[in-house]
């Protein structure tokens, strides 16, 4: 049961890579897998074979420590991460453009957000609750932002 949780962790995860990065289901590619533990990759290892078939991956790789390689797309999953080469996957051209204007989209939101909280009268008057919701949706933004810089700066480096 637990085995199977990983499974379906890891194909989810590769699943949503495709999706973000416009990776057709069509299209199989290696991935090379890093666990935290043997634990993990005793579970994960003897459903290699599914794990190909549900994510249409060509092989599985298992290594004990993930590449630091910025070629290579990571993908964070609950036993640990996965690592696959991103040349020929995406159309990388195409992708720092939708990147960047998804980062344009973030910023803008962020300057929204840092604005109503530097309204005293919204901090004052509006509840707590939805105080510190903007609070966090202002963390989350910066996150995501810090994301988005990142992923431009790999595939700036490709």
């Amino acid at each position: 049961e637990e085995a199977f949780g990983l499974v379906q962790d890891l194909v989810t995860e590769i699943r949503r890579f495709r999706s973000q990065n416009g990776v057709a289901d069509s299209v199989t590619f290696p991935l090379t897998v890093a666990t935290d533990g043997e634990a993990a990759r005793e579970k994960l290892e003897p459903h290699t074979t599914l794990l190909c078939s549900l994510a249409n991956l060509d092989t599985i790789e298992f290594t004990a420590e993930a590449s630091e390689d910025p070629s290579l797309a990571r993908v964070l999953f609950e036993g640990g991460v996965a690592t696959t080469p991103l040349a020929g996957l995406i159309d990388v051209k195409e992708e720092l453009e939708r990147l960047r204007k998804e980062l344009d989209k973030a910023r803008g939101l962020l300057k929204g957000i840092e604005g109503k909280l530097a309204n005293e009268a919204f901090v004052q008057n509006a509840p707590a609750d939805v105080v510190q919701g903007e609070r966090d949706r202002r963390e989350a933004t910066k996150q995501r932002i810090a994301e988005l810089e990142d992923q431009i700066t790999t595939l700036e480096s490709l």
